[in-house]
Order: structure tokens, then C-alpha cells, then sequence
């Protein structure tokens, strides 16, 4: 884990490093709380930024160098972009092979239909981490005190309006996300 941390250090911007720590200590506590591996997603959580601090040029260079799969959008989105290549970032240069984990890095910044608890940890960690001071964030964490997914449904209806009034493009993954968790929320 020290080698982990060490190499993570060097990669990221002395920001992004502070938040994937907080980020990892959130994420243990839901893990506890939910009973989920902590290694696993101690490893996630770490990780789950491994690939931000690059620049978008750099993003694009290992799209193209490991053919990683990306879809248009991603492509045109730099905020997205760093989540498909964290995955193979981790798998490659950490020697990570769960698919739990990298399937955690993977979908931090869209979410999911059908996330694994450890994706859903990440997910929901990686908004509510204590570095996170805007009210959603402290309204996200009560939620996740009692039910994960219903963090998710929390965090899935503030982003999508909020990215709806930045006038930016929404992955059509989060809708989908948000329809999955809204189901599931009605079988209840």
C-alpha cells in the first residue's frame, strides 16, 4: 500500500492526492459500515484518481496507446476521460486485475445500472469525502449513514440538475443510472 501511495504521490497534483487519501478514508467507512471488503476497496478508492492530473493530451495518448474503449462523448470530455483511463492506469501500472475494483474507477464519474457495492462506495465517497464542503455533500452523507443507494439516488438527482444548468453534456450512463436506482427504489 505504501508503494501505492509513494507512486500516487508523484503522479497527482498535491490536490487530487489529498482527495483520493479523504476519499479513501470515507470509503473505508462505508465499507465497514456496509460490509464490504476494505482491501478492495481501499485499492479503489486510492485509485479512483490515479489518471486526473493529466493533461488532456496525455488522457488522449493512452486512449490511443492501450485502445482503450471510450465512447464520443468521453472522448470530448476531459472530466470523464480520466476515468477510463485510471482503469487501465491501475491495471498496468499497479498490476490491479479485480474487475470490482477497476470497474469502480471505471464508472466514479458517471455511475452505473447495476453497480457493485464497491463501485457504489466509490462513487458515492468520492462526492461526500470530507474535503467536500457544499451542503449536497453533508446531505449525501446522512443518507449514506443508512442505505448506499439511496446516496446514489441522492447524488444522481443533484448532479444531473446541476450539470443541466452548467449547460454541459450528461453521459447517457448517469441517466441510465438514475432510472436503474429510481426502479429499484420503486420495488421497495
Amino acid at each position: 500500500m505504501d508503494n501505492i501511495k509513494k507512486k500516487l504521490k508523484e503522479m497527482l497534483t498535491r490536490e487530487t492526492y489529498a482527495h483520493s487519501l479523504s476519499t479513501c478514508e470515507t470509503a473505508l467507512g462505508l465499507a465497514r459500515r456496509f460490509g464490504v471488503s476494505e482491501k478492495k476497496v481501499r485499492l479503489a478508492a486510492l485509485l479512483h484518481d490515479c489518471a486526473k492530473s493529466m493533461s488532456y493530451d496525455e488522457l488522449i495518448c493512452n486512449v490511443e496507446k492501450y485502445k482503450i474503449p471510450v465512447d464520443r462523448l468521453e472522448l470530448k470530455t476531459e472530466a470523464l476521460l480520466h476515468a477510463p483511463v485510471g482503469k487501465k492506469l491501475a491495471s498496468v501500472l499497479f498490476g490491479i486485475t479485480d474487475s470490482q475494483i477497476l470497474n469502480a474507477i471505471r464508472y466514479h464519474t458517471t455511475a452505473a445500472s447495476a453497480m457493485s457495492a464497491i463501485a457504489k462506495i466509490i462513487y458515492v465517497s468520492d462526492f461526500i469525502e470530507l474535503g467536500r464542503d457544499h451542503k449536497e455533500a453533508a446531505d449525501a452523507r446522512k443518507a449514506a449513514e443508512k442505505d448506499i443507494d439511496k446516496a446514489m439516488l441522492f447524488i444522481l438527482r443533484k448532479k444531473i440538475p446541476y450539470l443541466v444548468k452548467k449547460k454541459v453534456l450528461i453521459h447517457p450512463r448517469s441517466i441510465r443510472a438514475l432510472n436503474w436506482f429510481l426502479g429499484k427504489e420503486e420495488k421497495k
